[in-house]
């Protein structure tokens, strides 16, 4: 009888193996089926460019005066930024677009020999000024300049509706992408389906092209010509990373 038993209990226990096996065995086959249809993939990267024609400028203009008497550099700066504020609005620019960027007052010196110097106060004051009409860009800079202006020190181009540029800029990597991906693909006879993964790798950031840094001074306020100031196109970019699906 204990013969017979045994007999069982081992049976049982091949069973048993022979189950726990059969369970495992799925498990294993799937894991290898998706390391196998990770090796059927195309990553492609895209890229679209937009030109555009910018519609807004902004300018930085100022006023730095100085003398030995704090009190009278104040008074000198602050008489001759009304005026540039009034020749601004007068070339066209709404009051609204007109921020104060800085104001300072510091200590400085002036060196008069090698040993000697003499103290001064110096008050600059900047604006901050938004552009709309590009084709009167050089003229407000001159009648800046005429006014008292004697500090310009940049230019930045830019455009007003930047999210509508960028996605058309997006539009355009994601062909880039598409048709890298037939080109490759064809050369197998294959055909290019739905993503499986699609990553910007651009940020649509602000669009911009700054000018190189340029200087006015007081001795523009005689000058009879014009200044020119061409805007030029912006670029504007997007980049994308797309990955195909395209099987055995």
């Amino acid at each position: 009888m204990k013969k017979i038993i045994t007999a069982g209990l081992a049976i049982l226990l091949v069973a048993g193996v022979f189950f726990t096996g059969g369970v495992q065995a799925p498990a294993t086959l799937s894991a290898a089926a998706a390391v196998e249809e990770a090796d059927y993939r195309l990553t492609t990267k895209g890229e679209g460019i937009v030109m555009v024609t910018p519609d807004i400028a902004y300018i930085n203009i100022g006023v730095e005066t100085e003398d030995a008497d704090a009190s009278s550099a104040q008074a000198e700066n602050a008489a001759l930024m009304t005026k540039v504020e009034a020749a601004i609005a007068k070339a066209g620019v709404d009051k609204e677009d007109m921020k104060t960027l800085n104001y300072s007052i510091y200590k400085s010196y002036n060196y008069v020999g090698d040993n000697e110097r003499e103290e001064v106060y110096r008050v600059s004051n900047t604006l901050k000024v938004t552009v709309r009409d590009l084709d009167g860009l050089g003229s407000l800079i001159d009648a800046a300049s005429k006014s008292g202006a004697n500090q310009i020190n940049s230019i930045e181009f830019t455009v007003e509706n930047q999210d509508a540029y960028y996605q058309e800029a997006l539009v355009l990597a994601m062909d880039n992408a598409k048709g890298k991906a037939e080109a490759i693909l064809g050369t197998m006879n294959k055909t290019v389906s739905m993503p499986v993964s699609i990553t910007e790798t651009s940020y649509g950031g602000p669009i911009m092209r700054s000018t190189d840094t340029i200087m006015f001074s007081a001795k523009m306020e005689s000058a009879s010509y014009a200044t020119p100031i061409t805007a030029g196109d912006i670029e504007v970019s997007a980049n994308v990373t797309v990955e195909y699906d395209y099987g055995k």
